[in-house]
């Protein structure tokens, strides 16, 4: 190991060193980030416990990138939730106006990347207590959908 190190020139060195030390300073602060993020979303949680779970689906695959992104419910920061690996948002039971935007990405022929974004728009969703729904965006249709299970 000592000699792989002396093998390698003084700007390699000093760019490892530089990652050994951002690195475990990003990991910390990515850490405490998402358990505040978390933190977040179980004290809304306490005080909402009869809310309803909204899980974002974008069918994205090997090939196609899919980003579905809410902006905001009801002109405020979504509750959002991760969840067996999908992530979501909590709403309480009623009316409410969620702004979302989707874009999908592609590798492409000229650029190394062809992506599509469809602009911000807003949706009027009813929800209901303790219940489930998906959103997702279809694609074809460029239509968002919403739907109870």
């Amino acid at each position: 190991m000592i000699e792989m190190w002396n093998n390698f020139d003084p700007a390699m060195k000093q760019v490892l060193i530089v990652f050994a030390i951002i690195m475990p300073i990003y990991l910390v602060g990515m850490n405490l980030y998402l358990k505040k993020k978390r933190g977040n979303a179980v004290k809304w949680l306490e005080q909402h416990p009869d809310a309803a779970k909204i899980f974002l689906e974008t069918k994205s695959n090997l090939i196609k990138n899919n980003t579905l992104n809410i902006i905001a419910v009801d002109d405020a920061d979504p509750v959002i939730f991760y969840e067996n690996g999908k992530s979501g948002f909590y709403m309480t039971a009623g009316t409410h106006i969620v702004t979302s935007s989707f874009s999908s990405s592609r590798p492409g022929v000229l650029h190394r990347n062809v992506t599509t974004t469809y602009a911000p728009t807003k949706q009027e969703l009813v929800v209901e207590n303790n219940k489930t729904y998906t959103y997702t965006f279809d694609v074809k249709e460029k239509t968002y959908q919403f739907i109870e299970h």
